[in-house]
């Protein structure tokens, strides 16, 4: 009877994830919040098309002038469940079943792993289901690679703790091909967070130096897996807009990467908000948020009516995870495990996990935050140069691991602060089966203090109402609902109250009772608390068809666009009046098709149609619309996001836009830019493409390459320092007046180029009669003819990388190579000599096909060994 409870446990938690994930499984909704639907859900969809072109391209020329995809970690090129992107349905079924086929994998993980260590499978299911549908996961719906990492999370956590336990250093393999995926899925964060509390558990147990020396051969495991991603991922980011800093942010850039003639500042200085700065700290999980962890949405919701009060709190940080509620009894049972001294070995480690994570997860909220509100509440202005994130584990990581500074959000932490806190509420249930009267009591205790607060909170309610009524509107979500926000408050008040009572009344009764209610009471509590989520709105009845997809033509694209590029600052910079008073769930809805009109996020991908060119890959073609200028990547280029800077970006906030710098802008192919009607210049000519939003046409000049004369090149190269000031300066200098070319060269190195082909200084002249031909793209490649009497400057429409590479083909079929250089701080150019070539520039990431290479063989001994151990079983069985 016992394994019949167990499996009817199992399928039980498992089928509310399916009811929870059925609309998106039918086809008949899609996600309208967050990067689920603006940047995860284009994104995949391209990723499709693409690949069921046959073409596996490493650059993507759609995106600000062109990004390399392989060093993008959202792209996750190399991941290996992308395949379920293929699955031969339509659109966006294939993205949900990848969200829904990593929820399952995040509750197996736990739930099997519960069982390897002899609970009792209902134990497991509560426990799992505690981490499977709790807020912290089921927000990650929203953003698709962190789902990936939490689904990858337990697997790698389990496997840790047995070799622990049990010393196999057979788990220690499974637990380097977790980490390996969490990378190849795009969150390298997670992976490290993992390895950073794995190192300090390992260094605070039994045969430390021993362990460590394992853990460091896992580490390397995962390190020559996910090598691949790692690399081109690492190289980029050190060359990103993200290493770029005003003020040093670690010890390391503040003593070793300082100017010689600058002082070291203190460790604790305050730092001034730009660049990356603004985001390391954004989304920390804020102290008073940790009440949702026994009463669920007490501080409202973003959805279906904007009623989150916890938002009118001055200190309150942007929210990452929707909820941190994982159900009533499993927190209440994780409380009565938590040990940190006593105890088993694992009960420690699970505690010690919450303990670390969970303070990390603070980020923003540190020893300095307390230090300055204590002191604000006297009017003293003591602390007030002391950052509030000073004396926090974040913060503290931040300063001492290299190369850490350039994460960034607290809160994701936090998924393992919940994973911890599942595996002690397994421990707390397997004691509440034998002796239940401690859980009771607690269960009633609470039930009398949720009772309490309500009582208390009854009569102060109408002053809450006038304050929340009076709170300013948000820019996203519309007025703050001062009547949701009440009833909000009081539901999770009444919520917890009726599930206490439940759960007292439960553990009072015999085994078999007490179990089938426990079990399917907090299935019932987690899907009434945790239900609205999943925000989704309907699917449109008429979307963008093309190849692959519908097996027909493309329809053609809105005439409103035109051809080359399209400057499109980053954030939400304005929105129609009709969308104003909606309710928060149909503003969300109303504000996907909104975004989708005016190319937010990465819905210009869905323009980007992929076509074949006598049978080589993709790109944009002549006269066709050629991508977007102005979108924040994952691991934006220096020089791109500082050009977007001086040429006017405003930031991720709604206000003023103007396109300040076409001069900058033009030379990517930009022709036209979106921006709010009020902001479209006088004499611009204008095209309206939705209410309020306008397409101001900048020039009708070609989308083609540019032939410059050397005589109007100079040499400037990049900065080699990581200030952003020293970076801005550079920007602005490449803005100068005059009709000079700079190049990203020294002028030692310029001259030997010019020499190399001018026999006499007067052949350095005025290129008046150079003539080139349309583009000709195709898979990583772009070519041109180009006729000129004098050696001469090509300039290409596409943002300069380190690996391209450039070769001249002459009529008789030989290639010679030719000088690839950044060419006012942006684009790509190439240095040609007199006469007609064929100009062909390719990209070529050695880095990316070296540890291709080395991912390619690890997994390869990964394989071979398994089939060894495979072998090796089937014997043993045979004998």
């Amino acid at each position: 009877m016992g394994r019949y409870r167990g499996a009817l446990a199992f399928w039980a938690v498992f089928a509310v994830g399916l009811l929870w994930s059925a609309p998106l499984l039918s086809g008949r909704a899609r996600l309208v919040f967050r990067d689920g639907a603006s940047y995860y859900d284009p994104q995949f969809h391209f990723l499709r098309r693409v690949w069921q072109q046959g073409s596996f391209p490493l650059w993507n020329p759609w995106e600000n002038g062109g990004i390399d995809m392989a060093a993008d970690p959202t792209y996750g090129l190399f991941y290996p469940l992308k395949l379920l992107l293929l699955v031969p349905v339509r659109w966006p079924i294939p993205y949900h079943l990848f969200l829904v086929a990593h929820w399952a994998l995040a509750y197996t993980g736990i739930y099997f792993g519960l069982r390897r260590w002899r609970y009792r499978p209902t134990t497991a299911a509560l426990a799992s289901a505690s981490y499977a549908l709790g807020g912290p996961l089921l927000s990650q719906f929203h953003n698709a690679i962190y789902l990936v990492s939490i689904a990858w999370l337990p697997w790698a956590w389990f496997a840790l703790e047995d070799y622990l336990q049990e010393g196999s250093r057979q788990r220690l393999v499974v637990a380097g091909i977790a980490l390996a995926m969490m990378v190849l899925g795009g969150d390298p964060q997670m992976a490290v967070h993992v390895l950073l509390v794995a190192l300090l558990l390992l260094a605070a147990g039994q045969g430390r130096v021993r362990r460590c020396k394992r853990w460091a051969g896992t580490t390397l495991l995962m390190l020559s897996l996910a090598a691949v991603q790692l690399v081109p991922s690492g190289l980029a980011s050190r060359r990103s807009y993200r290493s770029l800093y005003d003020q040093p942010r670690s010890i390391w850039t503040r003593w070793f990467q300082r100017q010689p003639d600058e002082p070291a500042p203190a460790i604790a200085a305050r730092q001034r908000r730009a660049g990356h700065d603004v985001e390391i700290y954004a989304f920390s999980v804020a102290p008073w948020r940790w009440a949702e962890l026994l009463w669920p949405n007490i501080g409202g919701r973003l959805a279906p009516r904007y009623s989150r009060w916890f938002d009118t709190i001055p200190a309150e940080s942007a929210c990452w995870s929707l909820s941190l509620y994982g159900g009533l009894v499993p927190c209440l049972a994780a409380f009565t495990a938590w040990r940190v001294r006593r105890g088993s070995r694992r009960r420690r480690r699970a505690t010690w996990l919450v303990i670390v994570a969970g303070g990390a997860a603070l980020g923003y909220y540190g020893v300095g935050f307390v230090l300055r509100e204590i002191a604000g509440g006297f009017d003293s202005d003591g602390f007030s140069e002391l950052p509030p994130a000073a004396g926090g584990l974040y913060w503290l990581f931040v300063q001492v691991i290299p190369g850490y500074e350039l994460f960034r959000y607290p809160a994701k932490w936090w998924p393992l602060a919940a994973l911890g806190l599942s595996i002690l509420s397994a421990t707390g249930m397997e004691a509440a089966w034998r002796r239940p009267r401690y859980l009771r009591h607690i269960c009633v205790i609470l039930l009398a203090v949720s009772l309490l607060l309500a009582l208390l909170a009854s009569p102060c309610m109408p002053r809450l109402v006038h304050w929340w009524s009076t709170a300013p509107a948000d820019p996203f979500f519309s007025p703050l609902s001062a009547e949701a926000a009440r009833n909000d408050l009081l539901r999770a008040l009444a919520h917890t109250a009726v599930t206490a009572g439940v759960a007292a009344l439960a553990l009072g009764m015999r085994f078999r009772f007490r179990v089938a209610i426990l079990v399917l009471g907090t299935l019932v509590d987690l899907y009434l608390a945790n239900g609205w989520i999943l925000i989704t709105g309907p699917v449109p009845d008429r979307t963008l068809e093309v190849h692959g997809d519908s097996g027909g033509a493309p329809e053609p694209r809105p005439a409103a666009f035109p051809s080359g590029r399209i400057y499109r600052p980053a954030g939400r910079l304005f929105f129609p009046a009709s969308l104003r008073d909606l309710p928060g769930q149909e503003r969300l809805v109303a504000l996907r098709s909104w975004d989708e009109a005016t190319l937010y996020g990465k819905y210009y991908l869905e323009l980007a149609s992929p076509w074949h060119q006598s049978g080589l890959g993709i790109g944009p073609q002549r006269g066709a619309f050629a991508g977007v200028v102005g979108h924040r990547s994952a691991v934006m280029p220096a020089d791109l996001g500082v050009a977007l800077d001086v040429a006017g970006h405003q930031g991720r906030r709604a206000g003023p836009v103007t396109v300040a710098r076409w001069s900058l802008l033009k030379d990517l192919g930009v022709t036209a830019a979106i921006v709010p009607r009020a902001a479209a210049s006088p004499g611009g000519r204008v095209r309206s493409i939705a209410e309020g939003a306008v397409l101001e046409v900048a020039s009708s000049g070609e989308f083609g390459c540019q032939v410059v004369a050397l005589e109007r090149a100079i040499p400037d190269p990049a900065p080699q320092t990581r200030r952003l000031s020293h970076w801005k300066e550079w920007m602005e200098r490449q803005l100068a007046d005059g009709n000079e070319w700079r190049v990203d060269m020294s002028r030692e190195q310029w001259q030997q180029q010019v020499r190399r082909w001018a026999l006499d200084p007067q052949d350095v002249q005025a290129n008046t009669t150079a003539r080139v031909g349309p583009l000709s793209w195709g898979v990583d490649r772009v070519s041109v003819e180009v006729d000129s009497p004098a050696p001469a400057l090509v300039v290409f429409p596409m943002r300069f990388a380190p690996a391209w590479r450039a070769w001249r083909c002459g009529a008789n079929g030989d290639m010679s190579r030719l000088a690839a250089v950044r060419v006012d701080g942006l684009c790509l150019g190439v240095v040609v000599p007199p006469g007609r070539h064929r100009i062909v520039v390719a990209y070529r990431p050695t880095a990316l096909y070296l540890s291709g290479v080395v991912s390619a063989l690890s997994w390869s001994w990964l394989g071979v060994g398994l089939l060894i151990q495979l072998y090796r079983f089937g014997r043993s069985k045979r004998s």
